[in-house]
């Protein structure tokens, strides 16, 4: 299984998902990054997999990625989430975190509608990939034959979303992953699925 996400898109909340499935475990390495592999890195990545590993990736599209994920038989999730609560997200990560130039001068701007403004266009810090670069660039994953996992839904009841929507969402990514599940097993996913410290 590949699992494609935007930075800020809800990753971990989908690998806790997979994760507490009994047929599936991580690969064990850190998430993929765009900025630490090029498309034959991913391809040895997906080369090297075995059957019920999943791999966490924010990569964007290329032909050449795509072709690498359909010749291994991966099946392919993508997460979504809206743009605006990636926008708070990633804000308040980089605030956090201050790692790299985009990080401090954030820090420095006067306001919060400053802040959006500069992650959403960027303020040409080296290395910063605006917010609307970074979609459309992750939007062709859209086109694949994929099962697009919305945040909003798979958050549930407890991270604000809703129940039958969180426990549609799980059934029909177990049906494309073609991993056996029950309504019990579901329940019992979307209840350990959130946790406000991620």
């Amino acid at each position: 299984v590949c699992a494609e996400s935007m930075p800020k898109s809800g990753t971990h909340l989908l690998e806790r998902a997979l994760v507490l499935h009994p047929w599936f475990y991580r690969k064990m390495t850190g998430t993929v990054n765009q900025s630490k592999v090029d498309a034959k890195g991913v391809e040895r990545y997906l080369r090297r997999m075995k059957g019920g590993q999943f791999l966490m990736a924010h990569v964007h599209h290329s032909p050449e990625v795509a072709s690498a994920v359909k010749a291994e038989g991966m099946k392919l999730l993508i997460q979504v989430r809206d743009p605006r609560d990636a926008l708070l997200s990633g804000i308040k990560f980089n605030l956090k975190r201050m790692k790299g130039q985009f990080a401090h001068d954030l820090a420095k701007m006067d306001s919060f509608e400053e802040q959006c403004r500069a992650f959403f266009h960027g303020n040409g810090a080296p290395g910063f990939v605006p917010l609307k670069e970074r979609y459309e660039k992750y939007r062709p994953w859209l086109k694949e034959s994929i099962v697009v996992v919305r945040f909003e839904d798979l958050v549930g009841k407890q991270g604000g979303g809703n129940r039958d929507d969180q426990l549609k969402l799980l059934s029909g990514m177990f049906e494309h992953l073609e991993a056996p599940w029950t309504d019990k097993l579901v329940e019992e996913i979307a209840d350990g699925v959130f946790s406000d410290k991620s």
